[in-house]
């Protein structure tokens, strides 16, 4: 379980998770609408990204090109 980073709310399990070059990564949304990543390597917790404080982009549209 993890809280988070926003609210400070604990989120019991994960949207989604996956393997993403050396680190394994969980998807967690929370109640209060934030959406936040945490980053594991080798078991231990390395960062977090989360939408509230626009370190993880959310919604927003891709420019063709870049």
């Amino acid at each position: 379980m993890t809280k988070c980073p926003k609210c400070n709310v604990e989120v019991p399990k994960a949207s989604k998770d996956w393997n993403y070059g050396v680190f394994h990564v969980e998807l967690y949304k929370c109640s209060c609408g934030n959406q936040f990543r945490n980053y594991f390597h080798e078991g231990k917790l390395r960062f977090i990204l989360s939408a509230h404080n626009k370190s993880l982009p959310v919604g927003r549209p891709r420019k063709k090109g870049t």
